[in-house]
């Protein structure tokens, strides 16, 4: 028993998904019986010499203990990230169709860029 999803139109006029019928979870999932055709998974090989542990090697000891240093110019750089990837959520709110001149959109896309640096910023 398939549901009809009802579709609603976009808002000022977008007809990107008018007239069109999402697809199903019935659609996504093979038959049980193309399953039952396919070969088993590969198994992995469980088998390591003590000596090639990687917990023990002096690799892994050295990189635990450096830090990454910032560069003094790194404010600048990121300075210019922010500006780049505010651009960047610009163009995304324009192919979304946002009207990005509008008043509550100006600072949205700094506050995106802000707001993802701000999460992957460990990761430096």
């Amino acid at each position: 028993m398939q549901s009809e999803i009802k579709i609603i139109p976009p808002r000022r006029g977008r007809t990107c998904l008018d007239n069109r019928k999402l697809p199903t979870f019935d659609s996504f999932t093979p038959p049980v019986d193309a399953l039952s055709k396919l070969p088993p998974p590969p198994q992995a090989k469980t088998t390591m010499a003590p000596q090639d542990d990687p917990a023990t090697t002096h690799a892994t000891t050295t990189l635990s203990k450096n830090k990454y240093n910032r560069v003094k110019d790194d404010f600048t750089n990121d300075t210019e990230k922010l500006e780049k990837m505010a651009a960047a959520v610009k163009v995304l709110l324009e192919c979304m169709g946002e009207d990005v001149t509008r008043e509550g959109l100006l600072k949205t896309p700094m506050r995106m860029a802000k707001a993802l640096m701000y999460c992957t910023k460990g990761y430096s």
